[in-house]
């Protein structure tokens, strides 16, 4: 199973989240990608209740050179809760791709 995700279209595919909330989650996702390494289209693998997935993530390139100081407290404070997200949920995969220790 393929499983694509862009998170360009996160407004689409919830349309009830606030638009301010939608563009912050999805900066705040491009940088700490970008911080790590990746890029736009990284492949992705899935394992969800015993299901393999593989596919790609995709989300707005962020220019890092122009993040300033408040922008970077934004993603100290996302990477917290994306580390916590991903306890709750028990996904090892959301830590990885993101850059975190696995716990």
């Amino acid at each position: 199973m393929s499983v694509n995700i862009d998170l360009n279209q996160l407004r689409e595919m919830h349309t009830k989240l606030p638009t301010d909330l939608v563009l912050s989650m999805v900066g705040q996702a491009a940088m700490a990608l970008e911080r790590n390494g990746h890029t736009p289209g990284v492949g992705i693998s899935l394992d969800l209740e015993q299901i393999l997935s593989s596919g790609s993530l995709s989300w707005p390139q962020v220019d890092m050179s122009k993040i300033d100081q408040h922008a970077r407290t934004g993603f100290l404070k996302m990477r917290r809760e994306m580390k916590l997200l991903s306890r709750l949920v028990g996904s090892t995969e959301v830590t990885s791709l993101l850059g975190f220790p696995r716990s």
